[in-house]
């Protein structure tokens, strides 16, 4: 009765404290486990080291109590033929928990070496520090990003995310290191910021993200050529730059005015707007033309759209790439070879050249260099980024869908980008 008390007393403290202990390890896993900052593999491994080894723990002190147990009936029997039926079916229980503790151990090196070799590949990642890239909100500096994103996180394995914001705040955020790639840096347009950063060493321009893009006065191309499949005759055969407009206003005629043409300006409160406009009484248009502000760049596109369908004649601002322009066949007008002279003199030649160029912080040269190798080979062109926002239109898809549209579509254009490993591993998540 004593041996039975102390063995009934013994197990319920064991019991007691494996489910504390169970409990405490439990909840104080579970904690560690909200603050580490890894990967997977090394997730997976604590976790089935942690299970293994408390369930080996827990055979093992199963074993030890069945066995003083055995051992305590062992010095009974001698005396007492009622315990032999108990020693039997303990020798069996015994046996039963030994071979247990011996698939437990198997387990716990396997469930070790599994979870550490199979772990390899989200090892090299877990080194790999996030990339940020800075969106400062149009449609084809968000397409280009995603195509980055694309090929970065699925052929050379970084995780990144995007910091969005105005102009302004994501070039800052950039130059403080914030921000580590800017996809479609409208150099010309920052002036003295890009600049100040560029000559302090703060970013790097690494690559063009597409070297011809335009601005300037444009007519949709029916209006020259006609459209046959259309019914559209010519309207203005000769007409070929800025200057020649006086002599067809009347095919652009104001509804509001009809005295005079209707020319559509740039949007308010860009510099464009304000170019244009110097333009507007240099080249003398104001004598044949009204300026017509559409208000928003939503209004200038509607404007386009409008007069397509209705096939009427339209002349106006607008620039490259956009998806107008990979939608709609539209013609610039042509003006006097930019000149600084010129331009500094009334903006009396086109538009100086726009260098779209990918650029990134300092640090980003030792922080991710295989994928700066990647960018100072990206490079696009206008047509080929409108392309994709006119799909993103007409499908009306988001950037991300269109960058897969592009990645597929245009493969022989972003493997020259990359080593043959990394396009085969982006092919295969397409």
């Amino acid at each position: 009765m004593i041996s039975n008390s102390i063995y009934a007393f013994l197990f319920l403290i064991f019991q007691s404290t494996i489910t504390y202990l169970e409990y405490s390890i439990n909840e104080r896993f579970i904690l560690r486990l909200s603050f580490i900052q890894a990967q997977r593999c090394i997730v997976n491994f604590y976790l089935g080291l942690y299970l293994a080894c408390r369930d080996f723990i827990i055979s093992f002190i199963w074993t030890c109590l069945i066995e003083v147990r055995f051992r305590s009936l062992e010095l009974l029997s001698k005396n007492n033929n009622i315990f032999k039926k108990e020693i039997y079916a303990m020798k069996i229980f015994r046996r039963t928990k030994i071979m247990q503790i011996l698939l437990l151990l198997i387990l716990m090196i396997s469930v070790i070496a599994l979870t550490a070799c199979g772990g390899g590949n989200d090892g090299e990642n877990a080194e790999k520090p996030t990339i940020v890239f800075g969106d400062a909100g149009w449609d084809s500096f968000t397409f280009h990003n995603e195509v980055a994103r694309m090929i970065v996180e699925k052929g050379y394995g970084y995780p990144t995310e995007v910091t969005m914001g105005s102009s302004a705040m994501t070039f800052t955020a950039l130059r403080q290191g914030d921000i580590d790639v800017y996809m479609e840096t409208w150099i010309e347009n920052f002036g003295d910021a890009f600049t100040d950063a560029a000559d302090s060493g703060e970013v790097v321009r690494l690559s063009s993200t597409f070297p011809d893009s335009e601005q300037g006065l444009y007519v949709l191309t029916f209006v020259i050529e006609g459209d046959k499949e259309r019914g559209i005759e010519p309207m203005a055969p000769t007409l070929k730059s800025v200057k020649d407009l006086p002599r067809y206003w009347e095919i652009f005629k104001d509804e509001e005015d009809p005295t005079k043409g209707r020319l559509y300006g740039a949007i308010p409160g860009w510099v464009a707007d304000e170019d244009l406009r110097t333009k507007f009484k240099t080249y003398g248009l104001d004598e044949t033309f009204n300026y017509f502000s559409p208000g928003s760049d939503a209004g200038l596109a509607s404007s386009i759209v409008g007069a397509y369908e209705r096939g009427e004649a339209w002349v106006g601002y607008y620039w490259n790439p956009t998806w107008i322009m990979g939608k709609y066949d539209m013609t610039l007008l042509t003006e006097e070879p930019f000149s600084e002279i010129k331009w500094e003199n009334g903006r009396a030649s086109a538009w100086p050249p726009v260098d779209v160029a990918v650029v990134v912080h300092k640090d980003f040269l030792q922080k991710a260099p295989d994928v700066v190798e990647f960018l100072k080979k990206y490079t696009t062109t206008s047509e080929l980024t409108s392309q994709a926002l006119s799909f993103m239109e007409q499908n009306n898809v988001d950037p991300k869908e269109a960058a897969i549209w592009f990645l597929k579509e245009h493969e022989d254009i972003w493997t020259e980008w990359v080593p043959a490993e990394v396009a085969e591993k982006v092919k295969a998540e397409l």
